[in-house]
């Protein structure tokens, strides 16, 4: 087993191999479904997420109104972790979230955004709180959370 796959704290104690101290940021999910192309074919997911999945948002390119952000996630063929920007309307759900991950930690503080904040501090705490909810109340979108949509109505 690889440190990157652990999860969560380890005791008190304090070492060498003791785990990162846990950061905010925030978390989304991917849409369940999408248009895609000029004929609005519906989609799941997107082509490195599954629908539904968890996203860690970790910078946004704010100078664009925030169309794009960068996020880290496991990839939906892979599994492994991917960081890549995509765009905002692909997400839903957005929330302020402690991160335990110890890859997800990394790249939160390697960004910006959060990053130039202590990692679990009570200001990283309340950005996260502060973007998530001006996102949700100005153009944020909410979903069930589940990885499969509801079947149609009527059939059967």
């Amino acid at each position: 087993m690889s440190v990157d796959d652990t999860e969560g704290p380890q005791g008190t104690g304090e070492s060498q191999h003791s785990e990162p101290t846990p950061a905010w940021c925030i978390a989304a999910n991917v849409v369940l479904e999408r248009e895609f192309g000029e004929d609005k074919e519906i989609r799941r997911g997107t082509r490195h997420f599954k629908p539904g999945a968890k996203v860690f948002i970790v910078d946004f390119y704010w100078g664009m109104g925030a169309e794009q952000l960068v996020v880290i996630g496991r990839h939906r063929a892979s599994g492994r972790f991917i960081e890549l920007s995509m765009a905002s309307k692909h997400l839903a759900n957005l929330r302020a979230q402690l991160v335990y991950s110890p890859t997800v930690i990394k790249a939160v503080m390697a960004h910006h955004q959060f990053g130039r904040f202590e990692a679990g501090s009570d200001e990283q705490r309340e950005l996260a709180e502060f973007i998530a909810a001006r996102w949700m109340e100005s153009r944020g979108s909410t979903q069930p959370f589940v990885t499969r949509p509801p079947s149609p109505t009527g059939s059967g």
